[in-house]
């Protein structure tokens, strides 16, 4: 008994490490991408911006970059060809001190990375359990149709009740479908509330741009003659 709880635990530990190399992998990747955002637009930016406060930030974005330069998230090509100066600013600057080293931004994205690793390898726990639920009622549909067939029906007691084998195989078909399905609704709504600034859907663009806009005038919105909360 020992020697195969040993066994699961080494193999779930293999497979364990094998998720997060493979997520370090891709979220290497991500981090590039922000680090030139950062380094190649947002810094930039920003030196031009306290060199002259009346820049205007879409001339400014078309003048120096395009479309392939994948690393500028698309909210920031949307607010360029609105032409919409101060979200496009307001947005920049938000991404510029989100980016910014600073103890509190590594700490959090540390923590982030921490969240995100365990979410991806929660995608994947739940992704097999959805296809073992599948894989089990295919299972007992078939050995359904042929108790049917073959009319050899066994007694089954489950929860303490006295049940045929056919009538057991159908609770079980039914409780199988129903957590598949509420593990796949879950699973889709993780993948859809992921936040991400990559993604190229509008309610996705609109949503990033209006979370930026909202903590640029936390930041920086002068209230009752008090001064900002940060300097640039």
């Amino acid at each position: 008994m020992n020697e195969n709880i040993y066994k699961f635990i080494s193999v779930a530990s293999g497979v364990i490490a094998i998720l997060i190399t493979y997520f370090n992998k891709k979220n290497t990747k991500r981090e590039k991408l922000y680090n030139d955002y950062f380094k190649k637009l947002l810094i930039p930016y920003v030196a031009a911006y306290k060199v002259n406060a009346n820049i205007n930030p879409v001339r400014y974005v078309n003048s120096r970059f395009t479309r392939n330069d994948i690393y500028i998230p698309r909210y920031v090509f949307y607010l360029v060809d609105k032409c919409e100066k101060d979200s496009l600013h307001k947005v920049l600057i938000s991404d510029y001190m989100s980016e910014f080293p600073t103890t509190s931004n590594i700490l959090i994205t540390t923590l982030s990375k921490i969240g995100n690793i365990l979410s991806f390898i929660m995608s994947f726990i739940m992704i097999f359990a959805v296809s073992f639920m599948f894989l089990l009622t295919c299972y007992m549909i078939i050995d359904t149709i042929s108790i049917v067939i073959i009319g050899n029906y066994e007694t089954i007691m489950f929860l303490g009740i006295t049940l045929n084998s056919i009538s057991f195989n159908i609770i079980l078909i039914v409780l199988c479908l129903f957590f598949g399905i509420v593990l796949m609704i879950i699973l889709i709504y993780m993948v859809r509330s992921e936040e991400d600034r990559y993604k190229m859907s509008m309610k996705s663009i609109n949503k990033n741009i209006k979370q930026k806009i909202k903590e640029y005038n936390n930041m920086f919105i002068i209230k009752n003659n008090s001064e900002p909360k940060y300097y640039l």
